[in-house]
């Protein structure tokens, strides 16, 4: 007996297209058992599986190969394999685990005649098992954006309103940050505030909120559609870490939804890309520690 646990799928079905064109006198006989639908709770399949090998040895006399399919359902190949000796096999694993021995529980067939209706239950299983493995990559995925998120959001332990207040209020020069992801608007924001301005600049918000917390910005100026997270849940996170917080929503949609949950959220304003000089200057004239 050779039994067949290592790619058994591939090897059978190489097996079956052979089979499928083979019109010999004598073909091969198969039983199927499909374990995965009449397996008995809490019996172990590769205990029927071991046992089945063991009925195989016991009552057939032929040349077999048994196949160990994925699912744990278990092919047995012999020729020759009269019905006798098959039904055999098959009544004593039956009464073994209390199963009926009908179609259900088993299926005997020349090899050549069955050969398709396999090949079609192989590759619909591998289809199967493709579409499960993208889903369960969808899924991953899904779990390490939801964690990565909640990383980014938390902030506990970064710093309190009276450290920021103390920090903004202590230095000589008015501190500015960009959290913005498209580096060309960036970069007109940086070249029209660095001329009187310490500016600090970053494309994602990975870093955002420590990052506040260590400069306390007199103003920030937030991207709403950032990777990863979205600017109204990033400015929500900064107003809990700093009420006081003085922020402008930059966004290519001027939207009337987009513009009312930024203000609702706590935004002091929004501005529109591509940029108004005249509007983003009437923000930083608007802010209240450059006022004092």
């Amino acid at each position: 007996m050779l039994i067949i646990d290592q790619h058994a799928e591939e090897k059978l079905a190489k097996r079956l297209h052979e089979a499928w064109f083979d019109h010999s006198v004598l073909s091969p006989r198969y039983i199927y058992f499909p374990l995965h639908a009449w397996c008995p709770e809490g019996i172990a399949h590769a205990a029927v599986q071991a046992r089945i090998v063991e009925l195989a040895t016991e009552y057939l006399s032929g040349d077999i190969q048994l196949y160990l399919l994925r699912h744990h359902d278990v092919l047995l190949v012999a020729s020759p394999l009269p019905r006798q000796e098959a039904n055999a096999l098959i009544v004593a694993l039956a009464e073994q685990y209390q199963c009926r021995a009908d179609e259900s529980f088993s299926e005997y067939q020349e090899l050549r005649h069955g050969a398709g209706k396999l090949l079609a239950m192989l590759e619909q299983r591998q289809l199967d098992e493709a579409r499960s493995r993208a889903e369960d990559q969808v899924r991953q995925a899904q779990l390490r954006k939801v964690e990565r998120r909640e990383q980014i959001l938390s902030v506990s332990s970064l710093a309190s309103a009276g450290d920021i207040a103390t920090r903004r209020s202590g230095r000589d020069r008015a501190e500015f940050m960009i959290i913005e992801d498209d580096a060309f608007s960036a970069r007109l924001v940086e070249n029209l505030l660095r001329k009187q301005y310490a500016v600090t600049t970053l494309n994602a918000a990975d870093k955002a909120l420590q990052t506040y917390a260590q400069k306390a910005p007199d103003m920030l100026l937030l991207d709403i559609n950032l990777p990863d997270v979205t600017g109204h849940e990033l400015l929500e996170s900064i107003l809990r870490m700093d009420p006081n917080a003085y922020v402008v929503m930059l966004s290519a949609h001027s939207d009337v939804d987009n513009v009312k949950r930024a203000l609702q959220r706590g935004a002091k304003g929004f501005v529109t890309k591509p940029f108004s000089q005249e509007r983003l200057m009437q923000y930083v004239e608007r802010c209240p520690t450059l006022q004092h």
